[in-house]
C-alpha cells in the first residue's frame, strides 16, 4: 500500500486494506493531537506505563518515537492505537501503548493482521499489548493480569 490522505487533509500510510476496513499509520508531522486526544481519552487509565498521559503518548508521535495508527471502517474512524518498537533482551518488540475505539467487532481481525504484518516488517519477535480488563474475554489465552497498572499485559508470539 501507499500514502493517502485522511478527510482532514493529513497524511497517512496504508498498511492493510481489506474491504471497507483500512488500517493506516498517520505520518509524525501529521498527527492531529486534539481530535486524537479526545478520541483515546476513554482508555487513558490503561496507558501501559503509570502515569503517562494521551498528550505525552501523542507527543512521542510527533516525534516519530511512536506511531499513531487510525482503523477506519468505510472511512469513518473506528479506533486509534499508539505503538513503539522496545528492544529487550530477547529481542526487539512492537507495543501496543494503547488502543482505543468502538464496534471492535468490525475491525479487530483485520487490526491484528495489520499489527501482524507490521511485525514482521520491523523484525519483531512478539506484539505485546496493554489493555483494561475487558480485553481479556478476546485476547485471555495471551495475557496475564497486572493488578499494580489496572491493566492486562498480552504477549503473541510471531514465528521465528
Amino acid at each position: 500500500m501507499g500514502p493517502d490522505t485522511l478527510a482532514d487533509g493529513q497524511l497517512m500510510y496504508t498498511l492493510l486494506k481489506e474491504g471497507p476496513i483500512e488500517v493506516s499509520c498517520v505520518l509524525p508531522y501529521e498527527v492531529d493531537t486534539d481530535s486524537a486526544c479526545e478520541f483515546l481519552l476513554a482508555a487513558e487509565e490503561y496507558a501501559i506505563i503509570g502515569g503517562e498521559t494521551i498528550p505525552y503518548l501523542l507527543s512521542l508521535c510527533e516525534t516519530g518515537e511512536a506511531m499513531l495508527w487510525s482503523v477506519n471502517v468505510n472511512e469513518e474512524m473506528q479506533a486509534l492505537m499508539i505503538t513503539d518498537e522496545p528492544i529487550y533482551r530477547h529481542g526487539p518488540a512492537l507495543r501496543v501503548r494503547i488502543l482505543a475505539g468502538e464496534k471492535m467487532e468490525a475491525w479487530l481481525g483485520v487490526l491484528q493482521d495489520a499489527l501482524r504484518e507490521w511485525a514482521l516488517r520491523i523484525g519483531a519477535i512478539h506484539v505485546e499489548l496493554f489493555g483494561r480488563p475487558g480485553w481479556e474475554r478476546v485476547f485471555g489465552k495471551y495475557g496475564k493480569y497486572l493488578p499494580k497498572s489496572k491493566s492486562m499485559h498480552f504477549i503473541f508470539d510471531l514465528p521465528a
